[in-house]
């Protein structure tokens, strides 16, 4: 049964991955026919789709590839105003509550600021506040931001990348990271595919480079922040050779959470099989250590990895290889030899949008554990099932096991939207969220939080059009 369960977000992964490449051999596209009718990345079905740029990321870069750049790169920021009716069976996390109803103002903001053809400034962030003085102990007003600053040389056969992203919140950054309730408020840049008919290319970082945070520890305040920098080298059109170094650190403003840093190394080649499918080979070193104690653990590992990518249509991506984690304390003798994956989808057709990642690896354990495996899955869903009707859903599955200890946490998310279109830049939506985290082998004084949280909410956002920044 244990192995079983440590299976099955590989087992969903490969049905993702399995799903989408049967529907894209069903339709293939033609030469100059993109389809840009998804309602994810334009709200007019029946405009006439732009022309797409294709990305070209490569396999083992230290970005997440993507389907494509649509339309004019523009400037612009969109402001967005939500009011809405919660009620939440379980703000505490606790085994034992009741339902209480409040009034939510949400005020949120998208940004993009292109510097050049090559750079850029992306913020994505919200603030919201809560008419629930009554309970104790938890804040009126949460925040959750998220700051991108990437810069991209170009010289001949070279490519030189650098990328800064920075995350502030209140609660963990894994599922509505404490917009539960209010339909699908968008709090981070990787997550924002653009507004009207703009798709914004891909800026995603791969998700074992970034500090994880897959344990709920509800309305902590922590800052999220990574640093990229590659070099990328394509002799002729089948080769890429890539070498990535990334530094990230997760810090808390409350105590009784671990800080974490990481630092490492990434070395890829890439070969190109067709226009469409590529593989790559990768090695990979990371380090990680922590706060207030001389505990840190090494990583070594190779990985064999596949890729299919139609620009507009679907970009897939899927590999594993051993992994070799050492302790930094000799004594403790807890080196051990395992393995790896990771995964990324982004899939879009006419009024469907679909984006996951997986990953299994070691990770800084999310500010609770001394270094955690981390099995994770998380995505999100998009689709149009009227004309003036669509949905949302975002879901999340992690099971974090301690390195050192016999601690594991399991915790699940997910969220779904029904949004009703009653008038130029006005909304009603219907939302629930749910999250549910449990744990073994833990000391009171130390695990995170459990229990099992349903939110309910209906409201009226009024957004803006995009407004350019000249």
């Amino acid at each position: 049964m244990k192995n079983f369960l440590y299976r099955v977000p590989f087992v969903l992964w490969l049905f993702l991955i399995a799903t989408a490449l049967v529907a894209q051999v069903q339709e293939e596209p033609t030469s100059g026919q993109e389809d840009g009718s998804v309602l994810t990345v334009q709200q007019n079905a029946d405009e006439e789709p732009a022309d797409m740029t294709p990305d070209d990321h490569p396999l083992t870069s230290g970005q997440v590839m993507g389907i494509g750049v649509r339309g004019p790169q523009h400037s612009f920021w969109v402001p967005d105003f939500r009011v809405a009716q919660i009620l939440d069976s379980n703000p505490y996390m606790t085994p034992q509550s009741h339902y209480r109803g409040y009034t939510s103002l949400n005020g949120d903001l998208q940004l993009i600021q292109y510097l050049g053809r090559d750079a850029s400034i992306r913020y994505a962030g919200a603030v919201r506040f809560d008419t629930q003085a009554q309970i104790q102990g938890l804040q009126q007003f949460t925040n959750a931001h998220a700051l991108s600053i990437s810069k991209q040389f170009r010289s001949h056969a070279w490519d030189l990348l650098m990328d800064n992203e920075t995350q502030y919140s209140q609660g963990a950054n894994f599922g509505a990271t404490g917009m539960e309730g209010l339909g699908s408020v968008i709090t981070t840049t990787s997550a924002w595919g653009g507004i009207g008919n703009i798709q914004l290319e891909s800026t995603a970082l791969q998700p074992d480079l970034v500090p994880n945070q897959s344990i709920l520890t509800l309305r902590s305040g922590r800052i999220s922040n990574t640093i990229l920098g590659e070099a990328d080298y394509r002799p002729d059109g089948l080769y890429t050779f890539t070498m990535t170094g990334f530094y990230g650190l997760l810090h808390f403003t409350q105590s009784g959470l671990i800080d974490t840093a990481q630092e490492g190394l990434v070395f890829g080649v890439n070969r190109a099989l067709t226009p469409y499918d590529s593989i790559a080979l990768e090695y990979g070193y990371s380090n990680f250590t922590f706060s207030g104690t001389s505990q840190s653990l090494t990583n070594n590992y190779f990985g064999v990895l596949y890729g299919r990518r139609i620009t507009g249509r679907i970009a897939a991506s899927v590999g594993a290889g051993p992994q070799y984690i050492s302790d930094g304390r000799p004594a403790d003798n807890n080196n051990q030899l395992g393995w790896q994956a990771r995964g990324t989808l982004d899939w879009q057709m006419k009024q469907v949008g679909l984006h996951a990642s997986v990953i299994r690896s070691l990770t800084g354990g999310s500010g609770v554990l001394f270094g955690a495996y981390t099995n994770s899955v998380q995505g999100g869903l998009d689709y149009g099932f009227w004309r003036n009707w669509d949905a949302n859903m975002i879901f999340g599955y992690a099971r974090n096991t301690a390195i050192i200890s016999a601690q594991r946490y399991d915790a699940q998310y997910l969220g779904v939207t029904a949004t009703r279109h009653a008038g130029r830049n006005r909304d009603i939506f219907f939302s629930y969220n749910l999250q549910n985290q449990t744990s073994s082998g833990c000391a009171a004084t130390t695990c995170a939080v459990s229990g099992i949280r349903h939110v309910f909410g209906i409201g009226f956002v009024w957004s803006h059009d995009p407004i350019g920044i000249y």
